[in-house]
C-alpha cells in the first residue's frame, strides 16, 4: 500500500507541477494579449484623434474659403506685371508727375506660390502731386510694400520753376503664381 500511496503522491506532485507550469504560461499568454489589446486601443484612440483633427481642419478650410479668396485678391494676378507697371505709370501721370520706371526686378519669395516684384520709379512734379501719388500708391488693392521714398526739391532756375521736386519711389508688390 505504501508503494501505491507514494506513486499516487508523486503523480499528484507531477500533475500539480504541470498544472502550475500550464497556469504560468496561460497567465503569461493572457497578460501578453492584454498588453497587445492596450497597444491596439491606444492606436485606435490616436487614429480617432487624428481623424477628428482632420475633420476640424477640413471644416476650417471650408469655412475660410471666402477669406482666403479675398486674400488672394490682394496679390497681383499672374502675368499682369506689364499692366501693373502701366497702371502705376498712369497713376503718376494722373497725379501730375512726369517720370519713368527705372527698374523692375523679380525677387524670390519664401512663400510658395508667390513671387515679388521690386519696382523703382523716378518722378518729377510738385510736392502736393508727389504726396497725392503716394496716397494713390498706398491705396492700391494689392500687397504693396513701400520700402523707400526720397523727395528732393530742385533749385529754382531758368529751366526749373520754383516748387519742383524729384522723387524716387522704391516699392515691391507680391504676385500670385
Amino acid at each position: 500500500m505504501k508503494f501505491k500511496t507514494t506513486q499516487f503522491l508523486v503523480l499528484m506532485i507531477i500533475v500539480n507541477l504541470c498544472a502550475g507550469i500550464g497556469y504560468y504560461f496561460f497567465f503569461s499568454f493572457i497578460q501578453n494579449q492584454i498588453e497587445s489589446n492596450l497597444v491596439l486601443a491606444d492606436k485606435i484612440d490616436l487614429t480617432n484623434q487624428q481623424n477628428n483633427k482632420l475633420s476640424d481642419l477640413q471644416a476650417t478650410v471650408k469655412d475660410t474659403e471666402a477669406e482666403r479668396q479675398q486674400l488672394l485678391s490682394f496679390l497681383l494676378p499672374t502675368g499682369s506685371e506689364v499692366s501693373f507697371i502701366e497702371q502705376i505709370e498712369g497713376l503718376a501721370k494722373a497725379s501730375g508727375l512726369d517720370g519713368k520706371t527705372n527698374n523692375v526686378a523679380e525677387t524670390p519669395n519664401q512663400i510658395a506660390g508667390v513671387k515679388q516684384l521690386d519696382i523703382q520709379l523716378t518722378e518729377t512734379g510738385s510736392w502736393n502731386n508727389a504726396m497725392y501719388f503716394l496716397g494713390q500708391l498706398e491705396n492700391l488693392p494689392y500687397n504693396l510694400d513701400i520700402r523707400g521714398i526720397s523727395l528732393i526739391e530742385q533749385p529754382s532756375g531758368v529751366k526749373n520753376k520754383a516748387g519742383l521736386w524729384t522723387g524716387s519711389f522704391d516699392f515691391s508688390v507680391t504676385e500670385n503664381l
